[in-house]
């Protein structure tokens, strides 16, 4: 049978999310067709929205995966959650699923355009510093597509290591 994935990518306006940073875009799919893209200046609606989308998936089979989530896009999220004072509800869930981060995959850090490169897929569309600039000056067209840009390839490198370890 095969593995149901839930593909995630947050986008910040930079590192430490105690300290003066949000969280300004979140996308994430499924492998059954579900999408969650989003990009809200109110990042306590973004984070309240994400967290209902959520509901569905939880409650199942999925696998979590995503590029540095363990130690990045989990964490922050969780943070940026508690100090916007919302419940964990289902994210608190999704921390307990199964998941697969393609940093751990590798025993030095490796970036996600080195490993769409080396596995010949499309570049990534900017990067992280890329993101806080168009954030800043509203291109959130753009932010939004580069973030969704970076789940389909985590989805895509995820799934050449799926079919290797068959």
């Amino acid at each position: 049978m095969k593995t149901k994935t839930l593909t995630l990518d947050i986008e910040t306006t930079n590192l430490n999310p105690w300290f003066d940073a949000k969280v300004t875009t979140i996308c994430a799919k499924t492998s059954t067709g579900q999408e969650f893209k989003e990009v809200n200046r109110d990042e306590k609606d973004l984070l309240s929205n994400f967290d209902d989308w959520l509901e569905e998936f939880v409650k199942r089979d999925f696998l979590v995966v995503t590029k540095n989530g363990k130690m990045f896009d989990l964490p922050f999220l969780l943070a940026r959650m508690n100090l916007n004072e919302l419940e964990f509800g289902c994210f608190y869930r999704l921390l307990t699923m199964k998941q697969f981060d393609l940093q751990e995959v590798t025993k030095r850090r490796v970036s996600l355009q080195d490993m769409a490169t080396l596995l010949g897929f499309e570049s990534k569309k900017g990067t992280g510093l890329d993101a806080i600039k168009w954030y800043k000056n509203g291109s959130h067209k753009k932010l939004l597509n580069y973030c969704w840009h970076d789940v389909l390839l985590t989805e895509q490198i995820y799934k050449v290591f799926e079919a290797r370890n068959k």
